[in-house]
């Protein structure tokens, strides 16, 4: 008897864990990490889009009225509070509505001036665009309103990397650093004395612990300066070109170091004034007209 009730209760207990186990929920599996992935993907895309909506050539074309949207390298921007200058029949008024980004350095206003392509454009001009895009990125009242598809972002919003500013901000940094070591001259002219430059502790607004001689800069023939510009460099000519628009030549304060160098291994783009000793930290550029020399004798 005591065998049967042993076995009995055995049998119960197993029956009474069959019925636990069979009432458990299913297992729940772990999570899929690619699909987690994913969904943060498409959460950051999503919030992408929302903080930069996308506007095709045509949409953008729409919003000449309020509110008033204009773009420049592809950056769309709320300029409704400046109506006065970009509503229907204001000054500014070609801009809205369009990415004008070529018009906004070169002034061309005509229809096929205000144009989003920005190529062949020298650093000069380049920068000009960039310093257009602060200013509306910068504005008190201004704001972002999107991205325009096209030569600037492509259809997911991804900018193409048509507007060079890397290596704009590189040619900056670099003539940045030739400034640093080469200060440009302080220079005076008047009609008695002729033109004089001279160097000083603070001469081309840097301050350092020398003074300098001065030398005529050539940027045309400083190896250093042409390959800073790139393939988008501007050429020779009066306007200059390279970052900054700097003249083709001018006065800049050499380092002692960098003088006595180039005295024993002399470089075409490093020259000394006519008359003027290598030591000297002041030179008459150009002499007053009544000591100058007549260019062309008469000999009848």
């Amino acid at each position: 008897m005591g065998k049967i009730t042993a076995a009995l209760l055995a049998f119960v207990h197993a029956a009474i864990l069959a019925y636990h186990l069979n009432d458990l929920p299913p297992a729940v599996s772990p999570p899929d990490i690619n699909a987690a992935a994913t969904d943060l993907t498409d959460l950051a895309t999503a919030a992408a889009a929302a903080a930069h909506p996308l506007f095709t050539p045509e949409q953008l074309s729409q919003h000449t009225t309020k509110p008033i949207l204009l773009a420049i390298l592809g950056d769309v921007f709320d300029v409704t509070t400046g109506a006065t200058h970009y509503a229907k029949g204001s000054s500014y008024a070609h801009f809205a509505g369009r990415d004008a980004s070529r018009a906004f350095a070169t002034g061309d206003n005509t229809a096929s001036g205000l144009t989003d392509d920005v190529s062949g454009l020298d650093d000069e001009a380049l920068h000009s665009i960039g310093s257009w895009h602060s200013f509306f990125a910068n504005h008190g009242t201004y704001t972002r309103a999107g991205r325009v598809i096209g030569r600037h972002y492509h259809s997911d919003g991804s900018p193409t990397h048509a507007f060079p500013r890397e290596a704009l901000e590189q040619a900056a940094a670099e003539e940045a650093e030739r400034k640093r070591r080469r200060p440009q001259c302080n220079s005076r002219w008047s009609a008695n004395e002729g033109s004089e430059v001279w160097c000083s502790v603070k001469s081309g607004g840097i301050e350092r612990d020398w003074i300098g001689v001065p030398r005529r800069y050539t940027e045309s023939l400083d190896p250093a300066a042409q390959g800073s510009r790139g393939d988008g460099g501007s050429g020779g000519g009066g306007s200059g070109g390279g970052v900054g628009g700097a003249s083709p030549e001018q006065c800049v304060c050499l380092a002692p170091e960098e003088a006595a160098r180039t005295r024993e291994m002399p470089v075409p783009y490093l020259a000394l004034y006519p008359g003027c000793s290598p030591d000297a930290e002041r030179c008459i550029k150009t002499p007053p007209p009544s000591t100058r020399l007549p260019s062309s004798v008469d000999v009848g």
